[in-house]
């Protein structure tokens, strides 16, 4: 343990959890808690796509504390960070950021070493959507790594919208739940970052006029396929839906998720079908509400996907 000043540095017990880490299970939260002398202080994560996490942080610090933040392994990451409750500091190389209550805040760390810092006593609550550079260039073009090489960079700062705050609210409830619902934190995820996009998306060097545009369509592409769970999919009532031709649907889906519109569809139906068996919902009767008619048929394909039988969890 070292002191500086007034601060407290632990760097054991008080590291921040890495929530790019590939080991956070799809369908769960990781969680990460500060030994209970220090406080109340939890971290739990979750990825809603690859690329694409969410994080949220509980802390009530007994002691002012200072936390080793160290992500040079995924520089230059955005991270949208919506603050529900208390007021927190981030010290980086190269820059200095305030999270408030009631504000979000985006930002970018090429060189990602810092501290994030918790005054004693502080309730802080805190809801981050990070997102790396494949998802993001996906959006907004090409970042030019040496206007921001070693810097940490605020993009972009306002009070929440009714909105914002209703989508980070719902996230943290869902930290709460063991089994939460993937597919809304997903759909929130996206609406997140539209809204970002919106503020966000022209200071980038070399962003794209249609990061908006492309972002503003896969979300609505998610919802609509989320809508259509327990039906068959119909490619042409879709692309109506959206204002897409064939062609421009499949390269979206390729563009943004590497699969075609009919493997996203599976992709959310496995997912969402783990969710209900893991809240003790039946074999067949989950089999019905992803879409399939024939249980067997429902746990082949479950088997496939996952990786062993569909297994209704006990309560």
């Amino acid at each position: 343990m070292a002191v500086r000043g007034a601060w407290t540095m632990m760097l054991d017990e008080v590291s921040a959890p890495d929530v790019w880490s590939d080991a956070i299970p799809l369908a769960g939260w990781q969680r990460s808690r500060l030994d209970a002398r220090y406080g109340a202080c939890e971290t739990a994560s979750l990825i809603v796509q690859p690329g694409m996490r969410l994080a949220v942080t509980r802390y009530r610090a007994r002691r002012d504390l200072l936390e080793l933040s160290d992500r040079r392994a995924h520089p230059g990451a955005l991270t949208l960070s919506y603050t529900l409750a208390g007021c927190s500091t981030y010290h980086g190389e190269g820059g200095r950021l305030l999270f408030r209550e009631g504000e979000w805040l985006a930002s970018r760390a090429c060189q990602p070493v810092g501290h994030r810092r918790f005054q004693a006593g502080e309730s802080v609550v805190q809801v981050r959507l990070a997102v790396d550079d494949t998802v993001w260039q996906r959006y907004a073009g090409a970042v030019s790594e040496p206007a921001l090489a070693g810097a940490t960079v605020a993009l972009g700062r306002a009070a929440m919208t009714p909105r914002a705050r209703e989508h980070a609210r719902a996230v943290a409830q869902q930290c709460l739940l063991d089994t939460p619902d993937v597919l809304a934190l997903h759909g929130r995820a996206l609406d997140m970052l539209t809204a970002a996009l919106h503020e966000v998306g022209g200071r980038e060097p070399g962003a794209r006029p249609s990061a908006v545009c492309q972002a503003e369509l896969g979300r609505s592409l998610i919802h609509s396929l989320q809508a259509r769970i327990a039906q068959r999919l119909d490619l042409d009532a879709l692309c109506r839906e959206l204002g897409l031709g064939r062609t421009r649907l499949r390269l979206l889906c390729a563009q943004q998720w590497g699969q075609s519109p009919r493997e996203l569809l599976h992709g959310l139906r496995m997912r969402h079908a783990r969710e209900c068996l893991a809240n003790g919902v039946g074999v067949a009767a989950t089999a019905q509400r992803v879409g399939y008619a024939h249980a067997a048929n429902f746990s082949t394909a479950y088997r496939r996907y996952h990786g062993h039988p569909p297994v209704r969890r006990a309560h």
